[in-house]
């Protein structure tokens, strides 16, 4: 599969502590949003879909309140891709992300228009989840009550879990939310990162892994969890290009070399130098996990 993905807009109400975006969170005006909506749609339209499957929509998690332009537009690229690209057999698959974090009938919305096409087998709902300075008690609830809605609606849903030095102890410790997680959901995961513009001083305590507890972790994955060592941090599932529209830029990945982005820099073993994720080592975390399954 060729996933191709599409970064709308920047905005996000959520405040995480270590948001990815940093200084690149900001609020746009509606038309500033419509104009991106109306460029994907353009670009979608001239895409050559033999060179992907696969398409995914994201941006700022997709959780602000809509207005009723914004709104009519958005779902408008909704119906281009359901009877465009799904139902024309162009992609085999769509996927979108939210963080499902408030009760914004969005998601469901769309996921309706999906059972109404019969094509409820086409979407997957994406979401991520992490064990420090995401959830408060009340955004908790909320994102699992959405979690089960979806499931019993027989959606798809996968679950990209951060994998912070926090998560990492609290599987050790064998947690029970976490282990449940793990045990009954589609879950990835997904490398910690530092928000735009910030160091790593600015991130959470225990937000990036210490590396002898992240050897601990998947010697006991390999025995809990084998098949999610098997995909662990498999770049292959990864979005091939990204059309970032707030920045009017395509993000290029290099899967098949662990390059999340031909622009960034390259540690000396030629993975992106984002793979550099411990808190007390320079190693590379691709490297070590490809040691751990030979050894």
């Amino acid at each position: 599969m060729k996933l191709l993905q599409f970064e709308i807009w920047h905005d996000c109400p959520n405040r995480c502590s270590f948001c990815s975006l940093g200084d690149l969170s900001k609020k746009t005006s509606d038309d500033e949003k419509i104009s991106n909506i109306l460029k994907v749609k353009n670009i979608l339209q001239q895409i050559d879909w033999c060179n992907y499957d696969e398409l995914g929509i994201i941006g700022g998690e997709l959780n602000i309140p809509l207005t009723s332009s914004l709104k009519k537009e958005f779902m408008s690229l909704i119906d281009y891709v359901i009877h465009e690209l799904i139902i024309k057999s162009k992609i085999k698959k769509f996927y979108f992300m939210s963080s499902l974090m408030n009760d914004s009938p969005i998601v469901y919305e769309i996921i309706y228009k999906f059972i109404e096409n019969h094509i409820s087998d086409k979407i997957m709902i994406n979401t991520s989840y992490d064990t420090i300075g995401r959830f408060n008690t009340t955004t908790k609830h909320i994102w699992d009550n959405n979690i089960t809605k979806i499931t019993n609606d027989d959606i798809d849903i996968h679950i990209e879990v951060i994998l912070t030095n926090d998560f990492i102890k609290k599987y050790i410790n064998e947690d029970k939310e976490v282990i449940n997680l793990l045990s009954k959901y589609n879950v990835d995961f997904i490398r910690p990162v530092v928000g735009v513009g910030k160091k790593r001083e600015d991130m959470p305590f225990d937000f990036f892994p210490e590396r002898k507890k992240f050897f601990e972790f998947l010697s006991i994955l390999k025995k809990k969890h084998p098949v999610l060592l098997e995909k662990f941090f498999n770049l292959k599932q990864r979005a091939v290009n990204i059309y970032v529209m707030p920045l009017n830029k395509i993000v290029q990945r290099d899967l098949e070399n662990g390059n999340e982005d031909i622009s960034r820099p390259t540690l000396e073993c030629g993975h992106s130098d984002v793979f550099s994720i411990y808190s007390d080592s320079n190693k590379c975390v691709l490297c070590d996990i490809e040691k751990f399954k030979k050894i």
